[in-house]
């Protein structure tokens, strides 16, 4: 929600449009009343691999047109109308509708109108329920935004549900964009858009289905009305012009439903829109103006600004800071580590994304001992180069955010961390959580580049934002059979990079060590803790842990001969990898390894009656790959489960290879070793 709420972003992925001939605008567009619903409509239903949604819309149209307002101010009209049919209790949900509004000091939006209502057939009618006054909510979401909610009750499967509502913006600069494509499948989908030859818009696409041009052509337009003084609301100047305008229609039919796949940055960095830049505005009697900006006008704004800015400048208060805790004969390296850890420890993330400072100085920020991410880490930057330690800022849109588009838009930034430079080597550090260290920093913010903002020559340059080291789960099980039939061993557990950093920080939310192992054994069937120890809880990118354990209820006996999973707890139930086609990246994040080995001592009376195959698989260029060893050595069995991922992107092309190799892990992870009581 909060990334649909950023009024200022574009959703500028430039794809190319898929655009076929233009058709008639008329056989393609659809003309619906709103509360017109017809018996067909509630036959409707989606088909192939969409035939178990939960609900479908059954169409969704929406139309963008521009006007002078009362004021003699630009504004755009932004029309939708939508229906959507409830196909099961699970599609309930889908009749709550939400329209957000912004406001600001200088820009505003209404609605003008809305209508909302469900129906049913009751008989051999149409039943029309509009929607009550107990069913209209509004939400202040922030100082910006505000959420109008609209609930409809008598909801069944087989309700229609329908909103149609107009919004007057003044927010010329930045378009709603258009979804054609949404988590249900769509069966029509249209918009309609007339730009006055005023304004130049850039019309950005990103496409998994076909979109239809159906009309495109240059009308004119007739502007009349009048607009009230400022200074006097008696007094009114009446104006009446022609001007030319660009219309266009674009129809999509029959749209698949985008379902959220695991190993995905976000959805809106893929799903069929449209999105519109405004690049500049050429007025009678006026001159061309240009809204598209440049990386150097950019970075200099935003270091006059005191949310950004003011906060890296380097004064005696930040100064007299770092003086209480290092000393000029440390290293550079030792520095730079005492001043992360101080604001590591000082001050408390409060789990808010911005590049601006909610703060107005350092001393505030850390008086206040809480802040956003760029509180957090402009503060670091401004300490690191108080101790001569050169630091600079790196603006990041994170995964939820959606992927920047690479051209100057400062509006889709929302993080912010710190680059160092020391001898030739760069490290990354992010101080909003205790538990991270160098060149670990929020996972979110793994979004493969960054625009490292130079304090010093004012120039903002891409670089490339990646996990240097691959991220290690290594487990170690050392059991044997008591005459219980049960498993008596230990767990040894070591981890490092972000496995590292996920493991101490779940660690840190217990309260003690029972609870911890209350949670660890949770959907554990038969596992006893009897005893637990963690290791190097202080080093960075390191987390270890030894557990002593019973475990009763994985051994199954069937006559004289027992069964249990080598790999117990720790196997690959299930592929992630489900559907049958992939039209966007795999995207882990972070390079992967997991090696799990089970190294089991056959009792007396006991003899090896099977165990599972060694096998190899790997992707042909090798970035990926699984492999399962066995080893027999007497009375003793030893078992290497391995998977590494060293890719971080594959394009949708690969999706097969991956899932073929997690088809892999999951049966033969699957495989048992078979006892036989002798």
């Amino acid at each position: 929600m909060l990334k649909k709420l950023h009024k200022t972003c574009f959703y500028l992925t430039i794809l190319s449009f898929c655009l076929s001939k233009q058709l008639s605008a008329q056989e393609q567009t659809l003309k619906v009343k709103f509360g017109k619903v017809e018996i067909e409509e509630f036959k409707q239903k989606p088909s192939g691999k969409d035939s178990l949604a939960n609900a479908v819309m059954l169409f969704d149209i929406g139309d963008i047109s521009f006007s002078i307002n009362n004021n003699g101010r630009w504004v755009y009209k932004f029309s939708r109308h939508k229906r959507i049919k409830i196909l099961s209790k699970d599609g309930y949900n889908y009749a709550n509708f939400e329209i957000p509004i912004y406001k600001s000091s200088n820009l505003k939006e209404e609605i003008s109108s809305v209508s909302v209502a469900s129906y049913n057939i009751v008989g051999e009618k149409v039943i029309q329920n509009k929607v009550l006054k107990d069913e209209k909510f509004t939400d202040k979401y922030n100082s910006y935004w505000t959420i109008n909610k609209y609930t409809l009750s008598n909801i069944q499967p087989g309700t229609i549900v329908e909103i149609k509502y107009e919004i007057i913006s003044e927010d010329t600069y930045d378009l709603r964009s258009w979804y054609f494509q949404h988590e249900i499948p769509v069966l029509h989908s249209e918009l309609t858009l007339a730009i006055p030859e005023y304004f130049q818009y850039k019309l950005n696409s990103q496409s998994l289905v076909n979109l239809d041009l159906v009309n495109n052509e240059v009308i004119s337009q007739n502007h009349s009305g009048s607009i009230t003084s400022s200074s006097d609301s008696y007094r009114s100047q009446s104006y009446n012009f022609m001007c030319n305008a660009t219309k266009r229609t674009w129809v999509a039919k029959n749209i698949f439903a985008f379902k959220n796949e695991p190993f995905i940055t976000t959805s809106d960095d893929y799903i069929t829109k449209i999105s519109f830049e405004l690049q500049s505005t050429t007025f009678p009697n006026d001159i061309m103006r240009n809204y598209s900006s440049s990386w150097q006008k950019i970075v200099e704004n935003l270091l006059e600004l005191e949310s950004f800015g003011e906060l890296v400048k380097v004064n005696n208060s930040s100064k007299n800071i770092i003086s209480g805790f290092i000393n000029e004969a440390d290293s550079t390296e030792i520095k730079m580590q005492k001043i992360y850890n101080y604001l590591k420890k000082s001050i408390k993330w409060n789990e808010k994304t911005s590049i601006y400072a909610s703060h107005k100085s350092i001393k505030n920020i850390i008086d206040q001992k809480n802040g956003n991410c760029s509180d957090i880490n402009l503060t670091l930057i401004n300490l690191l180069n108080s101790a001569n330690i050169k630091a600079n800022p790196v603006l990041i849109s994170t995964r939820s955010n959606g992927r920047h588009p690479g051209i100057p838009l400062i509006s889709r930034f929302n993080y912010i961390i710190a680059a160092v430079d020391i001898n030739n080597k760069r490290y990354f550090l992010d101080a909003t959580n205790p538990n991270y260290f160098i060149n670990c920093f929020y996972e979110d913010a793994l979004n493969h580049k960054g625009l490292l903002v130079d304090l010093t020559s004012k120039e903002g340059t891409w670089i490339p934002i990646e996990p240097e080291k691959t991220s290690k789960t290594t487990i170690t099980n050392i059991f044997t059979l008591n005459n219980d039939a049960q498993l008596t061993g230990s767990i040894n557990l070591y981890k490092t990079n972000y496995e590292a950093f996920y493991a101490k920080t779940k660690l840190d939310r217990y309260s003690s060590k029972e609870d911890y192992i209350k949670d660890y054994t949770k959907n554990k069937s038969g596992l006893k803790v009897d005893d637990l120890k963690n290791q190097n809880s202080e080093i960075d990118g390191v987390f270890a842990e030894t557990m002593a354990v019973t475990i009763d209820d994985l051994v199954e006996e069937a006559g004289n001969l027992l069964y249990f999973n080598p790999l117990l707890f720790e196997r690959t139930k299930e592929n992630p990898f489900k559907s049958d086609e992939r039209l966007f990246p795999v995207d882990f994040a972070t390079p992967k390894e997991e090696n799990y080995k089970f190294i089991f001592n056959i009792p007396d009376g006991y003899s090896l009656e099977k165990l599972p195959t060694p096998i190899l698989y790997k992707l042909e260029d090798n970035s990926a790959l699984f492999s399962y060893t066995v080893i027999q050595n007497d009375k003793q069995i030893l078992i290497n489960s391995k998977i590494l991922i060293s890719g971080i992107v594959y394009p949708s092309e690969r999706y097969f290879e991956l899932k073929e190799l997690f088809k892999n892990i999951v049966n033969k992870q699957s495989e048992p070793i078979v006892l036989k009581k002798l």
